[in-house]
């Protein structure tokens, strides 16, 4: 009896094993249908004090569309210098559809980029994905250490205030 214990316990255990050696997992979180993601270039000389953005906005599709609409938004005191803030059209599964962005944004005011996809599907439900990216946003800064003191023997003391 303990010997059917111990080999129905070792199957239970080495099962698991045998289907992620496979490449199957059991239990697969399913992925999105839509991506969006807005990455920001590096900037280039002649952009100073942070004026000129350079911005890619890339989507992606995992199902076939006939027609696809992406808005891309600008917050704050950014304006469009060149490129596309909307599109529409039809993607196939796995297509990937790249839009190049130049944004001004004035001084070092803050501003915000958002993009949205979405695709309607024939049962009037409707898929949709988004992504936004910040700068120029004022961070506080780290508080500066307290200057030393000196005790009564002439020792240095840090003080912090919590």
């Amino acid at each position: 009896m303990k010997r059917l214990i111990s080999l129905f316990a070792a199957i239970l255990f080495l099962a698991p094993l045998f289907a992620y050696s496979s490449g199957k997992l059991p239990f697969q979180k399913p992925s999105p249908p839509l991506h969006v993601e807005i990455l920001q270039a590096a900037e280039e000389e002649g952009a100073k004090n942070n004026e000129i953005i350079f911005l890619s906005v890339s989507v992606i599709s995992y199902i076939d569309a006939e027609e696809m609409s992406l808005i891309i938004s600008l917050h704050g005191k950014v304006t469009l210098i060149s490129g596309e803030l909307n599109w529409k059209g039809p993607v196939k599964k796995g297509e990937v559809k790249n839009f190049q962005l130049s944004l001004k944004a004035p001084g070092k005011n803050p501003g915000k980029v958002s993009a949205s996809a979405f695709i309607a599907l024939s049962e009037g439900t409707r898929l949709s994905a988004s992504d936004s990216i910040s700068f120029n946003v004022n961070r506080k800064k780290a508080p500066s250490p307290s200057p030393l003191k000196k005790d009564r023997k002439g020792r240095e003391i840090q003080e912090e205030r919590l």
